[in-house]
């Protein structure tokens, strides 16, 4: 009885962690946007969000360090990323699978009306985006999979880290959303924060696209669960960047063009396909 109710207290000191590690990264991130923005802006002319995300993923590292015993985190991001037999199978089989899964909602959108005849970008430039879409896979994995979802599983269960990293994976891409709010002024510090959660607060993210973000977010979750490696779910994720943004590109449109299909029933259930596929595909491990 003792040594159960020691393991739940320990659960519940891992989980307020992560939740104190998680929402100490996304303030310090927010706080810092009003002077980075207005001192680099003018050299680096990026969108206010781009920041803040950038501001949050080095919040993220920088603070790792000192949650990751009370997380219960062994390592990052080596624990994850073993060079185990058949790692280099998981990345492959993941990253070939992502390409074809977008690239079929790619060809639907072209054929229901996206601009032609289409740009055709250069080697250079589809090389940039490969290594973009694997930077952009790598990170998000390591944190919302590597950390979130697996102290979720650790301390609530499967179906919580399931869910649970899959809801946070969504929500996370409408922190700074361009919406309605003004974006801060060098030290607006209270508008700041109006314009980094006024998206989450109005509802900006009641669309198809973030049920498409959380489906996705639970077929990552599920590749590690029954991986127990990120290689499985990096590959997915940077094949699904990877396609999207050389759509992008070709179509001369910043715009995700399978989010604006009127498709959104057939991605997700698509997404719904893939997750069982990748449910039975390997046998369970617990991360």
């Amino acid at each position: 009885m003792e040594a159960t109710s020691a393991a739940t207290s320990q659960r519940l000191r891992e989980l307020g962690a992560l939740v104190a590690y998680l929402g100490l990264s996304v303030a310090m991130g927010v706080l810092a946007l009003p002077w980075v923005y207005a001192a680099f802006h003018p050299m680096f002319p990026q969108p206010p969000h781009r920041y803040l995300h950038r501001l949050i993923l080095v919040a993220l590292v920088g603070l790792f360090p000192l949650f990751r015993k009370k997380m219960g985190a062994r390592s990052w991001p080596g624990e994850f990323f073993t060079l185990e037999p058949g790692w280099a199978s998981e990345v492959g089989f993941g990253f070939f699978f992502g390409i074809l899964f977008v690239a079929a909602l790619l060809a639907e959108a072209r054929s229901s009306g996206l601009p032609s005849p289409l740009h055709i970008p250069t080697v250079a430039r589809i090389l940039s985006l490969c290594v973009q879409a694997w930077g952009v896979a790598l990170v998000e994995e390591s944190f919302f999979r590597g950390v979130i979802a697996a102290n979720l599983q650790r301390t609530l269960g499967t179906p919580s880290g399931l869910f649970g990293s899959a809801t946070l994976f969504s929500l996370a891409h409408y922190i700074g959303h361009p919406g309605k709010a003004p974006w801060p002024k060098e030290g607006d510090v209270l508008q700041a924060w109006s314009a980094c959660f006024g998206p989450l607060l109005d509802g900006a993210w009641w669309e198809p696209r973030a049920l498409i973000l959380f489906l996705a977010g639970l077929v990552l979750a599920a590749a590690l669960f029954r991986t127990g490696r990120l290689w499985l779910s990096s590959g997915l994720h940077a094949g699904w960047v990877f396609a999207l943004r050389l759509g992008e590109e070709m179509a001369g449109s910043t715009k995700p063009a399978c989010f604006v299909l009127p498709l959104e029933v057939g991605t997700c259930l698509g997404l719904g396909i893939c997750l069982l596929l990748l449910w039975l595909w390997k046998s369970g491990k617990s991360v």
